[in-house]
């Protein structure tokens, strides 16, 4: 059987190596095959089928060091960060990967931030936030409250969009649905996809607000 050398040894650090060219002996085919490995062979007898299995093996070495490398760059891409301020956040939940400060789908949380955005204009201070998205623990502890009367109404886990990151608690003025900020939420934020649907749950929620793209 023939020596082998494996060049991607070092493949839990990702890190590439120089692939060699083999040359037969004199007399002997003299294609020139390149290889992911390094090979003598002894004689012009060398068992060829050997070298066949060497090289299907190198192949398939490459093909983990590629699928290794495309791991590493997709947990190294920059998640979408949220800069408006206030608040707190459960953690992740279901509907997609959740990103952000209050772990929202991306498209809830872009909507967010262009919606505060303009609100910043309008009132000179960002939208604050109690909740968005939740865990599916964090919803079953505000639904135990909830059913022990210490807490706000809460759909039982499961049956929160909060879990979905799509649904957001505003904290501040907008708890008041009188209240001007409460208002000009009700005429602009259909504009990004926000819906105030807490006016329509048994316990009237001036803050749930929910994103429907």
């Amino acid at each position: 059987m023939a020596n082998f050398v494996n060049p991607l040894a070092s493949v839990g650090g990702f890190q590439n190596q120089q692939l060699s060219r083999f040359t037969a002996p004199a007399g002997a085919n003299q294609r020139v095959r390149p290889v992911a490995a390094q090979i003598s062979l002894p004689n012009e007898s060398a068992d060829m089928k050997g070298f066949s299995d060497i090289s299907d093996r190198a192949s398939r070495q490459h093909s983990m060091f590629l699928s290794a490398l495309r791991a590493q760059q997709a947990r190294q891409q920059p998640k979408i960060s949220s800069s408006y301020g206030g608040g707190r956040s459960g953690g992740g939940g279901a509907g997609g990967p959740l990103v952000g400060r209050y772990n929202l789908v991306a498209g809830a949380d872009r909507a967010l931030q262009a919606m505060n955005a303009a609100f910043q204009k309008q009132f000179g201070y960002s939208l604050k936030v109690n909740s968005g998205g939740r865990t599916r623990a964090e919803q079953q502890r505000l639904y135990n409250l909830y059913k022990a009367g210490k807490g706000n109404l809460a759909a039982p886990p499961g049956h929160s969009l909060h879990e979905s990151g799509r649904a957001i608690d505003f904290g501040g003025a907008i708890q008041n649905a009188g209240s001007r900020e409460h208002r000009w939420l009700q005429a602009n934020a259909g504009r990004w996809g926000f819906k105030w649907t807490g006016k329509n749950f048994k316990q009237f929620e001036p803050w749930h607000w929910e994103w429907h793209g």
